[in-house]
């Protein structure tokens, strides 16, 4: 009887050691991860500019980590009424005009993955505002229809578990995406660090997720492949109130780096060969090359004094005009 005491003692001790070592390793695991739980700031937000210090320009759709998976996709926002709007995305520019109420909407193309749209307004007293945006584009992943089709019974006069329940269905229709460097990893998460510096916290199901490398090509990969320092692109669903991410694909891609395209609005002031110079409302002088190819009027087509708005691309020192169009003529006389 004594024996079977001690026995029972020593196996009661080791199962309390055994629980207390597991909850300092979780407690340890959260307070390193420090997942952010306020309101996400995007890298997005963060580059909104204005030329006088305020934003006037806001979209409504896509939002900052949207996962698309329709191609073309609908860009809309508002400005200021009857202000000049410029859409950028990869390969496209379309420039179109708000309405009397400042909204605007415009169709616009993607490719497949990472998609760093920049969206500008123009108003001759106020100036260029400009937002930039980055969505995913993945005709692969597939967004989840559990729950969908008749709604799910709940007990009546129980308004919280419905607010919950379609709290959960709005969630399932907006996949989100988290961009960044993989920091840490665990047999079901990881832990990413990403452009604002800030600590991401994904669920990783290994059976249930799509591992893909990205490079010239796709390779399928493991999540066993997966290491600290990977750039990666996880999509998934956001079902929790401290911003965990519930992975579905996870992309292994290169480094994102910072869009190399300008939207300059000014007033032509000279041609020279294939140079094209600008003023723009700060008087700020740009010099914009022509190159073998772009979008718009010809050289010859453009005269000092017209207003103008073009769609750059920067290599080193040299702006490559990629999309240009006038504004606004200017009146000539004939003789």
């Amino acid at each position: 009887m004594r024996k079977e005491l001690i026995i029972a003692i020593i196996a009661g001790i080791i199962v309390g050691l055994t629980i207390a070592f597991g909850v300092w390793r979780a407690n340890s695991a959260l307070k390193k991860v420090k997942v952010v739980t306020k309101e996400p700031t995007s890298l997005d937000q963060k580059r909104s500019v204005s030329q006088n210090g305020s934003s006037k320009i806001t979209l409504a759709a896509p939002e900052a980590e949207d996962v698309i998976t329709q191609n073309p996709t609908k860009v809309s926002g508002i400005t200021l009424k009857d202000a000049l709007v410029v859409v950028s995305s990869e390969e496209e520019d379309y420039i179109l005009k708000a309405d009397a109420s400042g909204s605007f909407e415009q169709e616009v193309e993607l490719i497949g993955g990472i998609n760093q749209l920049i969206v500008a307004s123009f108003d001759e007293s106020e100036g260029k505002s400009e937002q930039e945006l980055t969505v995913i584009f993945s005709r692969e992943f597939k967004v989840s229809e559990e729950g969908s089709g008749n709604p799910t019974a709940t007990d009546e006069g129980d308004p919280i578990r419905e607010k919950v329940r379609e709290k959960l269905e709005e969630v399932k229709k907006n996949p989100k995406a988290y961009i960044g460097t993989i920091t840490d990893k665990l047999e079901t998460s990881l832990q990413i660090k990403n452009a604002l510096g800030e600590i991401q916290l994904i669920s990783v199901d290994s059976e249930n997720v799509d591992f893909v490398k990205t490079s010239k090509s796709q390779t399928t990969i493991k999540y066993n492949d997966l290491a600290i320092g990977d750039f990666i692109i996880a999509m998934g669903f956001a079902t929790n109130s401290n911003g965990v991410l519930a992975a579905q694909r996870i992309l292994v891609s290169p480094q994102l780096e910072a869009p190399k395209r300008e939207i300059v609005f000014g007033q032509a002031t000279g041609i020279a060969k294939n140079v094209l110079s600008l003023k723009d409302k700060q008087g700020k002088e740009w010099k914009l090359t022509f190159p073998k190819k772009w979008k718009g009027p010809e050289i010859k087509e453009i005269k000092e004094g017209e207003k103008v708005v073009a769609i750059v691309e920067q290599e080193e020192n040299i702006y490559n005009i990629r999309t240009i169009e006038i504004t606004s003529k200017v009146e000539t006389s004939s003789n």
